[in-house]
């Protein structure tokens, strides 16, 4: 059976749904804390993707975060499964080095 998005730019996925399958595929109960995107915007220039990430800890802390992405009009050829798994590395590679990396820590600000 042909896969249902390979040919469906992931841009042309509405951005809620595409939230939804992003933090579908962040990985929680491995982690220390469950990560869960709770708005995704593209900038209209394409330069940038704002992520607003709710998280939880195991232990019941919580932490709201905002964080730009680089973004590319070249990810435009992305289908939605191939855009859903390089926002979720990004993402995921932020949070793993945000203490340690100044670089991608400046690309996160904590709002709560």
């Amino acid at each position: 059976m042909p896969d249902p998005d390979a040919d469906t730019s992931g841009w042309a996925t509405p951005t809620q749904e595409l939230a939804r399958l992003v933090s579908h595929a962040l990985p929680g109960p491995v982690r220390e804390w469950d990560l869960r995107v709770s708005s995704l915007e593209r900038a209209r220039d394409k330069s940038s993707v704002t992520v607003v990430l709710d998280c939880e800890s195991r232990h019941g802390a919580k932490q709201l975060w905002e964080l730009t992405l680089p973004g590319d009009a070249e990810d435009d050829h992305l289908t939605r499964s191939a855009l859903v798994t390089t926002l979720r590395a990004n993402i995921e590679e932020w949070w793993d080095t945000r203490d340690r990396e100044p670089l991608v820590a400046a690309r996160g600000r904590r709002l709560g």
